[in-house]
């Protein structure tokens, strides 16, 4: 399947990560090694990483820690930035193999039908602002996930999963 610009598409976001789990040499991938992968996709591969737990009906805790990761996130992209900044000492930060790969186990599944059906219709048009509306959309969906209401975290966390 091309990308538009007449080159193959970049692996899936699940292939993509599956290949970084496995290039992982220890038991803990270092973050900023997980982004380096991902270069202009990171946006991407974060909110989705960030939004899964809560697809899956997590502890109300699991939104409460994501949320905000995912309204700064939402912040950059709403900013205009082409790849998320955090601060150099999270680039160090080790993200633990074994649980990625769970999760990955039980929403990789659901995420490659998703990716199957889901292709860019149109490239070209997706730019600048198309980006920014969908900071605009993590940011909101950020504080929608941080309301005290059981049951309002699934739908924009998968709403962020199905845009990223």
């Amino acid at each position: 399947m091309a990308d538009g610009g007449g080159g193959p598409a970049p692996p899936s976001v699940t292939d993509a990560l599956d290949a970084a789990l496995d290039r992982a040499e220890t038991d803990a991938l270092p973050l900023g090694r997980l982004l380096d992968a991902f270069g202009e996709r990171t946006f991407g591969l974060m909110l989705i990483l960030l939004s899964l737990p809560n697809c899956l009906l997590a502890p109300p805790v699991v939104a409460t820690v994501t949320a905000g990761p995912i309204g700064f996130l939402g912040a950059q992209m709403l900013a205009g930035r082409r790849q998320p900044w955090l601060p150099e000492a999270m680039h160090g930060w080790s993200l633990p193999v074994p649980a990625l790969r769970r999760v990955l186990a039980v929403a990789g599944p659901r995420l490659r039908r998703v990716e199957a059906i889901r292709r860019p219709r149109a490239p070209g048009a997706i730019g600048s602002a198309a980006e920014r509306l969908a900071g605009l959309f993590a940011l909101l969906a950020a504080l929608i996930v941080l309301l005290p209401v059981p049951g309002t975290n699934v739908l924009p966390a998968l709403s962020l999963v199905l845009l990223s």
